[in-house]
This record gives C-alpha cells, structure tokens and sequence, in this order.
C-alpha cells in the first residue's frame, strides 16, 4: 500500500525491518514481493535508483540460489543490473555488469524463449551497453511475438535512432505511441534527451526539454539544459529567461548563471 501510494520509504523500511528477521520457506516470495517493490520505487524516487537496484540485484542473487528455474527471478536480476551499468563510471567495472547482464538474460530465454518481457529488459541492457545493433534484432524479435506490445516498438525506435536510421526510427517511436506507449512521462523524454544530445539535434532536444520543464517546472536541471540548448539555437532570449529561471531556483547557482549569460550574444 505504501509503495503503491508514493511512500516508498516507509515500504522499504518495513521490508527491511521484515529481512533482519531471518530466513523462512517464504524467502522467495518475500525477495520477490521486495524486488517488486524496488522496481516501483525506481520510478517514483530516481535519485535513488542505484541505491535501490544495488539491493534488488542482492534480493535477487539469493533468489536464483532458491529458485534457479524460476524466469522472474533472472529477468528482475538482469533489469537491476542494467541500471548498476548504465549509472557506472567506470569502463571495466562497466563491462563486468554487460557481461553479468546478458549471462542473466540468455538464462531467462532458455527457460522463456517467447517472454517478451525478457527481450525487452535485454534491449534496455543492450541500450546501455551501446550495442545498438543488437538491441534492435532483440526489439524486433520482441515485435515478431506480438505487434501490439508498445515497448518493444518503443526499443526499437530508439535503437534506429542511436543507429542513425533517423526516419525508421521515428516511425517506430510513432508507432509506439498509437499502441499505447507513455511518450510524454519523464523517464521517456529523458531517454530521447539523451539521444538528440549525443546527436547534437538541438532542435529536437529543445522539444523534449520544453515538455520536461512543463512536466517539472520546479527541477533546475531541466531549464538549465533547455538553456543551452536555446543557446546553441541562437535563440538567446529563450536562453536568457530560462538562465535566469535557474537563477531563481538555484541562488547558489549565481556565479555559473552569470557566466553563461555572458557568452549570449
């Protein structure tokens, strides 16, 4: 209830109270029930996202010792080890958590051949791990299973678009959406962010963070990158009144602000 109604400190810390009990025969479901909930909160709390994957990657290493054939199990534990390599600094250790996570997910698809739940998790794997090649024949077979299913359709777009295959993977992004894919949440545009940035589009990365500012008017970060994005526009009075929003959000920020307005001509 906690953790399904935005409160999920409480729920954690009533599972974690729950774990110092010891072990019972009910330890899988229990981890499962608690991975489960760390997912949820992922979402809900994303500064916390590590912290929370770091410990459902724990619940879940106990669990394929209980339960080795149980597919949930390997899927959760690959989609935490995802989040560990997207958010690790460094390369090798990063690599390490590649390797780690596509040992978990060929093991989910000899048990699950046909999930689709297992090949998108992998290509979310794959996303990070920057073989964009491959996250896109894991979105397209994910689409060979079942057509209606909008996150695979989703992957896929943004597979085409890390390729460069800018036209396809736009449609795919559109076809998404007509099956029901929340285009519009934070975590989606911030992934097409992240896209158009490392593609220097600045006009479509100017779209995305105008949605994100709608979205979280109060987050300093997002007006701070639309700020420099209207900059590389030329469109300097939409990077002066977004400079000057951050300035109002963050006052510590004084010294940057003035800096950057400096170089807007």
């Amino acid at each position: 209830y906690l953790v399904n109604n935005d409160n999920c400190q409480k729920g954690v810390d009533i599972m974690e109270e729950a774990k110092k009990k010891g072990s019972t025969y009910l330890d899988a479901y229990f981890n499962i029930k608690y991975a489960d909930f760390l997912k949820n909160c992922e979402a809900q709390m994303p500064e916390r996202s590590l912290e929370f994957a770091k410990k459902g990657q724990e619940l879940l290493k106990e669990n394929i010792k209980i339960q080795p054939n149980y597919t949930r199990n390997w899927i959760l534990l690959g989609g935490f080890t995802n989040v560990l390599a997207e958010g690790e600094k460094d390369p090798l250790k990063k690599q390490e958590l590649i390797k780690e996570l596509n040992s978990y997910f060929e093991k989910a698809s000899q048990l699950s051949p046909k999930r689709q739940e297992v090949l998108t998790e992998w290509a979310k794997g794959m996303l990070v791990a920057e073989n964009y090649q491959r996250a896109k024949e894991l979105a397209q077979q994910c689409i060979q299973f079942n057509y209606a299913l909008p996150d695979c359709h989703w992957l896929l777009g943004l597979s085409e678009l890390l390729l460069g295959n800018t036209t396809e993977g736009e449609q795919s992004v559109k076809t998404a959406v007509q099956w029901g894919y929340d285009a519009e949440s934070s975590g989606s545009l911030n992934q097409l962010a992240k896209i158009y940035s490392a593609k220097k589009d600045y006009q479509k990365l100017a779209e995305v963070y105008e949605k994100l500012v709608q979205l979280k008017p109060k987050e300093a970060q997002y007006h701070a990158s639309l700020a420099f994005t209207y900059k590389e526009l030329k469109q300097y009075d939409g990077a002066r009144k977004e400079a000057l929003i951050v300035l109002e959000l963050m006052p510590e920020a004084r010294e940057e602000v003035e800096v950057f307005l400096q170089t807007l001509k």
